[in-house]
């Protein structure tokens, strides 16, 4: 049986991967939780202080993101790793009820090679359209994260301004893009797939199609479509356009969040009325993988993607079914 570390230490040599192909000025590692269930502490050490050497070496500022231990082991692993950075911090929510309508806590800053100052603390709150607000020095100045630094995913933060549960607002969407080239694509897939044979954690593929009438008689185009899937997607959800059709990389896997995101994609459709969906419903299909081990890499469950309405049975499912 394949080791667990094994896979966890391929899914971290990515990040050099990514450093070399891009020599990127900064990188954001979210997240880091999957290696707390590393089973030889010293290997995952030896891991990470190999993949911070070389990133440091190219001069390149990175940022890793942990959610909280929930077990003495994990916690063990945190502080293992915590010795290799340069500092932590950490976002301890609140757990009394407050009056205030912002969600917020307590920020602790910890420095730990190359500063003098020492630990130091203070409030912060997460405001619409601002993210994470502190106030480390005078009351009157305050200090913002934007929506690209701040930690949103730690589970001790929550994630903001969701647009009646169809992903992000307009405002926010045009300050990160999760639509990626195909080479990008493939390797967060291979990245999935490593993190779902070391730890069981399942995703879906999802595929869409547009006839190509559609676009002739005027009712949608493929970047509308594509343009409403972005809309109806969550920040860690990954898009990609390949031949035509328009990948999704959901990471909450499930039926019924694969039916609920469809359904998030029709309500951003360029109109909503029950005229034009009933016009457009035919136009468009849907296929969806969930992850399993007879899966090896993102080359094999992108092209059976790809290939799926080519087949005797052709597995593309309507748009018209999942109205019924």
């Amino acid at each position: 049986m394949p080791n667990k570390d094994d896979y966890l230490l391929e899914y971290m040599n990515d990040i050099i991967t990514v450093v070399n192909q891009y020599n990127p000025q900064r990188i954001i590692f979210d997240e880091l939780t999957p290696f707390i269930g590393f089973n030889n502490i010293e290997i995952l050490k030896d891991g990470f202080l190999r993949t911070l050497e070389y990133i440091e070496e190219r001069d390149v500022s990175s940022l890793f993101i942990i959610g909280e231990p929930a077990t003495e082991k994990a916690e063990e692993i945190v502080e293992s790793l915590a010795q290799f950075v340069t500092g932590v911090i950490y976002f301890r929510k609140l757990t009394k009820k407050s009056e205030d309508r912002f969600q917020g806590g307590e920020v602790i800053i910890s420095p730990n090679v190359g500063h003098t100052e020492g630990q130091f603390s203070s409030e912060y709150k997460i405001e619409p359209y601002k993210g994470v607000t502190t106030d480390f020095v005078k009351k009157e100045k305050t200090e913002t994260f934007t929506e690209h630094t701040r930690g949103q995913h730690v589970p001790t933060m929550t994630s903001m301004n969701k647009h009646n549960g169809h992903g992000y607002t307009n405002k926010e969407m045009s300050s990160f893009s999760n639509v990626y080239q195909f080479s990008d694509f493939q390797l967060i897939v291979n990245n999935q797939i490593a993190l779902f044979k070391s730890t069981g954690q399942t995703f879906n593929l999802v595929a869409f199609k547009l006839d190509q009438s559609a676009d002739v008689k005027g009712l949608l185009t493929l970047n509308q479509l594509q343009n409403a899937i972005r809309l109806a997607s969550d920040k860690k959800d990954k898009i990609c356009v390949i031949d035509g059709k328009v990948l999704v990389l959901l990471v909450k896997s499930s039926s019924k969040n694969v039916i609920n995101y469809i359904q998030n994609v029709q309500s951003n459709l360029p109109s909503t009325s029950m005229d034009y969906i009933n016009a457009i419903q035919e136009y468009i299909s849907i296929y969806s993988i969930e992850i399993d081990e007879t899966i090896d890499n993102a080359d094999s469950l992108i092209k059976y993607a790809l290939e799926a309405d080519k087949t005797s049975g052709n597995l593309y499912t309507p748009l018209t079914k999942y109205n019924e």
